[in-house]
């Protein structure tokens, strides 16, 4: 006798990794409209008008832009990622040589 037998054999797989669409619905899900994802252009030039190429804090950023923190990062992420700014230390953020042109 199979040792799972007893218990009704092995629970039906869906989806991943075993998820039960029945039981947790990932169909119902909040998503994530384009407007949460995307940074907003008005910010980013927000951000960009106070960077030059001496290091300037977040929480000056912050306190001068007026976004949320959230928003904020989401905007340093990006002109990170693109290569337009420079990090020196953790909450110091400069325009790279490249951006000031």
């Amino acid at each position: 006798m199979e040792i799972l037998e007893p218990m009704g054999g092995l629970p039906r797989q869906k989806g991943f990794a075993g998820h039960d669409e029945a039981a947790f619905p990932l169909s119902g899900a909040p998503q994530a409209g384009p407007s949460e994802v995307e940074t907003n252009e008005a910010d980013r030039r927000r951000v960009l008008c106070l960077l030059g190429p001496a290091p300037t804090d977040t929480d000056t950023l912050l306190r001068e832009t007026g976004l949320d923190p959230g928003s904020l990062y989401g905007v340093l992420l990006e002109l990170e990622l693109a290569g337009r700014i420079t990090r020196s230390g953790r909450q110091h953020i400069a325009l790279t040589a490249l951006a000031d042109a």
